[in-house]
């Protein structure tokens, strides 16, 4: 003869332990899919500011073709950069790497009259120093000020 209220208690458990296996279960898929997508943030926000300091580095060099090329493909990429981590500021970078271009043909002489302000090397750096500290409040919960004084430490 069969036991009912054993089989079914059986089955009861066995559903109640699946259950509670697959809300495990999802609670840890979706914890390691959020710490991987953070991982993801911050390599790509390591990534722009290398592209940065690279593009900092090169920006204001003399204008030679390759010089020009590395430009161009650093815009690029400080562009695709900005718009995965910081979204919000792919308009400002968009239009400061813009200014940036109009001042290097102003200085190749393709325009007339005063060249563009505020596209020069200071203000380029400080443009770039103030998207780094938002990145890194953003990404990395840092709160870091570049110095301005260059005297004593």
């Amino acid at each position: 003869m069969i036991d009912w209220p054993n089989v079914t208690a059986t089955l009861v458990a066995a559903l109640l332990g699946g259950w509670v296996a697959t809300k495990i279960a999802k609670s840890q898929i979706q914890a390691m899919t959020q710490a991987e997508r953070e991982k993801m943030r911050k390599e790509t926000g390591l990534e722009l500011m290398e592209a940065i300091d690279s593009f900092m580095h090169i920006a204001y060099r003399d204008q030679d073709e390759q010089s020009r090329f590395e430009r161009q493909r650093l815009r690029r990429r400080i562009l695709s950069l900005t718009a995965l981590t910081l979204p919000d500021s792919f308009q400002s970078v968009q239009q400061h790497l813009d200014g940036i271009e109009r001042w290097w043909r102003h200085k190749q002489g393709e325009f007339t009259g005063s060249p563009p302000a505020g596209m020069g090397y200071t203000a380029t750096s400080s443009f770039f120093e103030a998207l780094k500290t938002n990145l890194l409040v953003e990404i990395f919960d840092q709160r870091i000020q570049f110095s301005r004084d260059t005297g004593n430490p």
